[in-house]
């Protein structure tokens, strides 16, 4: 979908983020909203890593994980409503980490 110098962004990550959308908040996004997303995410990115900004530590994972869970009634219902939107464990894990990663950097934002 895009080119932002020697990486790419893929459809299939805009659509994961779109499913992940749809799954918490029941609407999805425009896809370019979610294309421009994912750039400036990139750009943050990049420039944490240049500054050699630590990646967020397994405890601020798990928080996160638990804090999606606790917004349905079960854990049963966090799965199965997960599946429906078709999004894997390990795409849940991916998105939840770097959504913590970009908390920590917030924090430290001037």
């Amino acid at each position: 979908m895009a080119r932002v110098e020697e990486d790419i962004i893929l459809q299939s990550d805009v659509e994961q983020l779109a499913r992940y959308q749809i799954w918490l908040t029941g609407s999805p996004r425009v896809k370019r909203e979610i294309l421009d997303r994912l750039i400036d995410q990139w750009i943050v990115r990049k420039e944490a890593e240049a500054s050699h900004f630590p990646g967020p530590v397994k405890a601020d994972v798990d928080r996160g994980l638990q804090r999606l869970e606790r917004s349905f009634a079960k854990k049963e219902d966090f799965d199965a409503q997960r599946k429906k939107a078709g999004i894997s464990e390990g795409e849940l894990l991916q998105i939840v980490t770097a959504q913590a990663y970009f908390e920590q950097l917030s924090r430290f934002a001037i």
